[in-house]
């Protein structure tokens, strides 16, 4: 599941300010490539704010509907924002979206710890959580490669999505491991 998560939210963040420039070339026609880099770095640095945020609210949350109900919220509500993404010409809702995902990136991150320990035990954290790293570290690759090419940036928002929609699956099958 977080191979899923961060293979979209980093694959996002790596095409983040191009992306963000196509939907704002399209809504303000005529505007300078320097006026056109500066507003897609604001929109990657607004993002970043709520990757942090994301950490917080998510890890509270799950205090209350539980990792597998934040996890199953997360990635529902991803694959939805990056199947609609393309579709978006709008700056300001393009920067809702890019903030909401980075904030369920974020999100990811800081709440499966909690997801492990609930799983596997308080003893077994660092153990587990090791292996866990080892998935964000793949994803690191993953996620920007999937976004790398120009030609296919609509269909990486897709393929982003179809990552997302099986972390809720994974998700929503999640049985606690019983103890032998």
């Amino acid at each position: 599941m977080l191979f899923l998560n961060v293979s979209a939210g980093l694959g996002l963040i790596s095409q983040l300010s191009p992306l963000a420039q196509d939907v704002i070339k399209k809504a303000t026609p005529g505007i300078t490539p320097e006026a056109l880099a500066i507003a897609g770095g604001s929109i990657v640095a607004i993002s970043a704010i709520f990757n942090g945020l994301g950490r917080l609210f998510w890890a509270w949350t799950s205090d209350f509907i539980g990792r597998k109900g934040v996890f199953m919220t997360m990635f529902v509500t991803q694959a939805a924002l990056y199947i609609y993404l393309p579709q978006v010409a709008n700056v300001t809702l393009y920067t809702i979206a890019a903030c909401y995902l980075l904030a369920c990136y974020g999100g990811g991150f800081a709440t499966m710890p909690a997801f492990a320990a609930d799983s596997f035990g308080p003893a077994n954290i660092g153990r587990i959580y090791g292996l866990m790293l080892t998935a964000w570290g793949c994803a690191g690759v993953a996620g920007p490669l999937v976004f790398s090419s120009p030609a296919i940036k609509p269909v990486a928002l897709y393929v982003a999505a179809g990552l997302l929609i099986g972390g809720f699956v994974l998700a929503m099958s999640y049985k606690k491991p019983s103890k032998a």
